[in-house]
């Protein structure tokens, strides 16, 4: 594309400027120099073709700001601006080009890490850079309060770009550092927590490009790190955090001549927009002039000398007369006159328009991705549950009948009118009767629970968040999964159940937090798949830090995931303290 042109001229005012000029230049009295600007904008690259007689050009290089990141983040780095004189050739064609910086991200908290600002470059025709800009460095992202770390500004002349900042609070995110005339900056190492795990490293910058935030590793990682600044060498990208992630290091300058001036852009947001202008002075001559008049005729020579005369003849005998003698030679020429002056030579014509510029150069591939890391241990197996209660005996069968009453003894004689005579002794006692049958066997009672489900957390629990299964994870805690039907490798839930199912009991749940006048914490065992409730106990400043329920859940069934849910009842309470529950099932 064709840059803006600003032209300061020195004419023929009273001759005298333009004799001037055209001596300091070399040149015929009728040309005189015209001083250009043309200014390419970061929108899209170009090229720029040296005019015929231009020795030198001034380019001033301004590089793009980072962008900030959101959510509470960082601000963007600011771009460098360097003033240089670089010695071309009339004819060449150096190419302006823009871009650069690194990538961003977004996971999370949901908020996103700036970008790096892109550098601006002034190549040769070899492709060597001759003036480099560098840009400055994303803002790393907010999370849950604490800012991400800024991004770095770049600097003129041979100083490094600055390191990005540091994310702040908890579990943040490094800083990436400022590239160098030597190498790229080292992106900033991810924060990490006891339980938790790392965070993603920033990439470190590149030739001519910035490197990347840090990415997502586990889940607990929420803060984005900001992109490095692009430059002759690349910013690092900053690391990504538990929460805040860092900002990315600033892109380094460089330029080709050491006569050069340089300058520092104050702050990001600064009113120089990111852009290049090339300034020259061209000379242009006027148009030639009538030919001269011929030169006057030179004198004609002057004539040569006679010859000698040739010697007499000597006397014949008298008779024929002797044959006359030779004519002596000719005298050699006069020399011509020398030739008249030439005419004065015209001056140049004005030189020919620009040509077009020329197409713009394909874009270079994509690097590869980073290999992915390890899988971590599998947690040790949890110890097993204690054995169910016996069924109830059944019922015992119902008693026989009993036997026939003995015979009554004879009665006494009757004795004589006075006191009644003793009774009779009773009579024998009949056989037992045979024992009945033995009555059916009661119903087997209820399966015991024999299972017992451990879920817990060594590092504070965000509320809402659900416990590790310490059978699968170990200890700690983070977002609820979703609804699972079918096979579930999530390390929060518990199961599939048994086949017949099971019921949940026996509830006890321990913890480090300790609410106050009307605070509580609510545990809630859940059946992931159907989303019931199945037993839940608040702790209260009542009951301190534990509580339980001995209640039997309704019936789970087989195949069904279990999850245990902690949840404040102050909603603005981040984190809740550490937990271990247990129940039956």
């Amino acid at each position: 594309m064709k840059g803006r042109l600003r032209a300061v001229r020195g004419g023929y005012v009273g001759g005298g400027l333009a004799l001037a000029v055209a001596a300091l230049l070399g040149l015929s009295a009728s040309a005189y120099a015209e001083t250009r600007t043309e200014t390419f904008p970061a929108s899209t690259s170009a090229s720029f073709k040296v005019p015929a007689g231009v020795t030198e050009i001034e380019v001033i290089a301004v590089g793009g700001p980072g962008n900030a990141g959101t959510g509470g983040g960082g601000p963007g780095g600011s771009g460098a601006k360097v003033t240089a004189t670089v010695p071309v050739r009339g004819g060449e064609t150096l190419q302006v080009r823009f871009g650069g910086g690194g990538s961003v991200s977004s996971f999370g908290c949901g908020s996103t890490s700036g970008a790096g600002g892109g550098l601006s470059e002034v190549l040769s025709e070899a492709s060597s850079p001759l003036v480099v800009a560098g840009g400055g460095g994303g803002g790393g992202a907010g999370c849950y309060g604490p800012e991400g770390g800024g991004g770095g500004s770049a600097q003129a002349g041979e100083l490094p770009g600055e390191a990005g900042v540091n994310g702040g609070g908890f579990g943040r995110g490094e800083g990436g550092k400022g590239g160098t005339e030597a190498g790229g900056g080292e992106g900033g190492a991810g924060g990490y927590e006891a339980g938790e795990g790392y965070c993603g490293t920033g990439s470190k910058g590149e030739k001519g490009v910035g490197g990347n935030g840090g990415e997502q590793l586990t889940d607990q990682c929420a803060g984005p790190g900001g992109g490095g600044g692009a430059g002759y060498w690349g910013g690092g990208g900053g690391g990504s955090g538990l929460y805040p992630g860092g900002g990315g290091g600033a892109g380094s300058s460089y330029v080709t001549s050491e006569e050069i001036g340089t300058k520092k852009i104050a702050k990001a947001g600064s009113t120089e927009k990111q852009e290049v202008q090339i300034t020259y002075t061209v000379p242009i001559f006027g148009a030639t002039g009538a030919t001269g008049a011929p030169g006057a005729t030179g004198e004609t020579g002057a004539t040569g000398q006679d010859g000698t005369t040739g010697a007499q003849g000597v006397t014949g005998e008298t008779g024929a007369t002797g044959a006359t003698g030779a004519t002596g030679a000719s005298g050699s020429a006069g020399a011509t006159g020398s030739g008249g002056a030439g005419g004065v030579t015209g001056a140049t014509g004005a030189q020919g328009a620009t040509g077009a510029t020329g197409a713009k150069g394909a874009t270079g591939t994509s690097g590869g991705a980073g290999a992915a890391g390890a899988t971590g241990a599998a947690g040790a197996t949890g110890p097993g549950g204690a054995s169910g209660a016996a069924g109830a005996s059944g019922a015992a069968g119902a008693t026989g009948s009993a036997g026939a009453g003995g015979a009554s003894g004879a009665a006494g004689a009757t004795g004589p009118s006075g006191p009644s005579g003793p009774a009779g002794s009773a009579g024998v006692s009949g056989a037992t009767g045979v024992t009945g049958a033995t009555g059916a066997t009661g119903a087997s009672g209820q399966a015991g629970n024999a299972q017992i489900a451990n879920f817990a957390s060594s590092s504070s629990v965000t509320s809402g968040n659900c416990l590790y299964y310490t059978e699968l994870a170990g200890q700690g805690n983070g977002f609820c999964p979703g609804k699972a039907s079918g096979y579930s490798s999530s390390v929060e839930l518990a199961g599939p159940t048994p086949a017949g199912g099971a019921t949940v009991t026996d509830l006890y749940a321990d913890t480090s937090a300790v609410p106050t006048g009307r605070e509580s914490a609510l545990v809630a065992v859940i059946d992931n798949t159907t989303g019931v409730t199945l037993l839940s106990c608040p702790v209260t400043s009542s009951s301190k830090s534990s509580c339980s329920n001995t209640a039997a859940s309704g019936p789970v069934a087989a195949g069904d995931y279990i999850e245990v849910r902690v949840s404040a009842s102050n909603s603005s309470a981040h984190y809740i303290g550490q937990w271990r529950v247990r129940f039956r099932y």
